[in-house]
């Protein structure tokens, strides 16, 4: 048994055998942290759209509000209580001057090619 363990040929293959094995657990150690960070983006975007549900669940119940519906029907049907009176304004518009504009001189094709050209 002991000339066994002495032979140069046992020796090999029991060094294969640790290389294979340190192969397999630095592998497995990739995936591992590789399988980490992943989790930890979906968590993220679990968390992100955990906040999104909240927001849209608060919107809904803000929706449901009798003052909620009762801005619906003033702002946007436009709609009364008796006795009121709607007075829409209009919004005056506002005309911008550019003074950066330069005025360019108009030039014919053929001038425009042989400016280019010449």
């Amino acid at each position: 048994m002991t000339k066994l363990l002495e032979h140069p040929i046992t020796l090999v293959i029991a060094s294969v055998l640790f290389v294979l094995f340190f192969y397999s657990l630095r592998q497995t150690g990739n995936k591992t942290e590789q399988s980490s960070q992943e989790i930890a983006v979906l968590e993220e975007k679990a968390y992100q759209a955990s906040k999104e549900v909240q927001s849209l669940q608060e919107e809904l119940e803000q929706s449901k509000s009798a003052e909620y519906k009762e801005r619906i029907v003033r702002d946007e049907l436009l709609l009364q209580k008796e006795g009121e009176y709607i007075v829409q304004l209009a919004v005056p518009e506002i005309e911008v001057i550019d003074t950066d504009i330069t005025t360019t001189k108009t030039q014919s094709n053929q001038e425009k090619w042989l400016e280019i050209l010449f």
